[in-house]
C-alpha cells in the first residue's frame, strides 16, 4: 500500500494528537495532578497581575479595579512539558517562587527537570515541586531546539 504524504500511521496520529490539545497554557486542574518540566527562561518568571471573573483568570484591568475586584498575583514561567514536548506557560502562586528558591539554588534549572505538583483545591490549593532528573543529552537538545523556535 503507497502512503500519501500526508497520511500517518495511527501511532504518529495518537502522537500529533496529544501535542494539538496541549494549549500554550499548562494546567494542572485537580489535587494530585503532576507534570515533569524544564525551565526555559534565563532570567527568570514574568510578574503577573490577575483576577478571577467570569469563572477564569484574565489581566488585570482598570474596569476590574472599578468594579471592586482585587488583583492575584501570579508567576507565568515557560516550560518545555517533557511528557508532551510542547513548550508551554504556567501561571503559579508567589508561595510556589519561595519554595522554588531553595530547589534552584541546589539544582540549576539549565541542567535538570522538575516535577511540579497540586495538592489541594480552592483556596488551600498549594503546588510543590522538586528534582526529578538530570537532563539527558536528549533533553538538553530538545530545550535547545524549544528555546530557538521561541526566538
Amino acid at each position: 500500500m503507497n502512503r500519501r504524504r500526508w497520511d500517518m500511521t495511527w501511532d504518529e496520529a495518537e502522537t500529533q494528537a496529544s501535542a494539538d490539545t496541549q494549549g500554550k497554557w499548562l494546567r494542572l486542574a485537580n489535587s494530585g495532578d503532576s507534570v515533569t518540566v524544564v525551565f526555559l527562561d534565563a532570567d527568570g518568571p514574568k510578574r503577573r497581575q490577575l483576577v478571577f471573573d467570569q469563572n477564569r483568570f484574565e489581566d488585570f484591568t482598570p474596569e476590574h479595579e472599578a468594579r471592586g475586584l482585587s488583583p492575584r498575583t501570579k508567576y507565568a514561567f515557560r516550560v518545555l512539558n517533557l511528557g508532551t514536548g510542547a513548550v508551554q506557560t504556567i501561571d503559579l502562586p508567589p508561595s510556589f517562587l519561595t519554595a522554588f528558591a531553595d530547589v534552584r539554588r541546589k539544582h540549576p534549572v539549565e541542567s535538570n527537570a522538575f516535577e511540579i505538583s497540586r495538592k489541594g483545591s480552592g483556596k488551600a490549593t498549594t503546588y510543590q515541586v522538586h528534582r526529578d532528573h538530570a537532563l539527558s543529552e536528549s533533553e538538553k537538545a530538545q530545550v535547545a531546539a524549544a528555546e530557538r523556535e521561541e526566538d
